[in-house]
């Protein structure tokens, strides 16, 4: 019950944590996380404007798909079986995408693809 009255906070927590994420990448030039390394300084501040786009709840799905195509060039850069460990980051997206539609049935995928996309994560992490 407790965590049904705090469900409208779902939102800014998940914008908040991956601005966090997204500028962090930025600074330490690396795609998500610290072992996807990059050179491309375009890729880097793909990942800032990303981050700023969070600030604005009518730009939070453009976000989301901004982080979508950031992963497809992270499997174009590491290959998909190394961008399995970070398939979360495919859940964020489209829960970023999909939270501010008016569809309560496409809006409620978006909270089951994260869960699905991080389990994905942790159990490619036991390979």
């Amino acid at each position: 019950a407790w965590f049904e009255s705090q469900k409208h906070y779902s939102l800014p927590v998940m914008r908040a944590a991956s601005a966090a994420v997204l500028l962090l990448s930025f600074q330490s030039g690396a795609l998500f996380v610290p072992e996807l390394k990059t050179s491309s300084e375009l890729l880097g501040w793909a990942q800032f404007l990303l981050a700023v786009l969070l600030l604005f709840r009518k730009t939070v799905p453009v976000s989301g798909l901004g982080i979508l195509l950031l992963y497809i060039d992270g499997i174009v850069m590491y290959g998909w079986f190394h961008m399995l460990d970070y398939a979360v980051f495919l859940g964020v997206g489209y829960y970023l995408m999909v939270n501010s539609l008016a569809n309560p049935k496409i809006k409620g995928t978006g909270l089951i693809t994260l869960y699905v996309t991080l389990g994905l994560s942790l159990a490619s992490l036991a390979i």
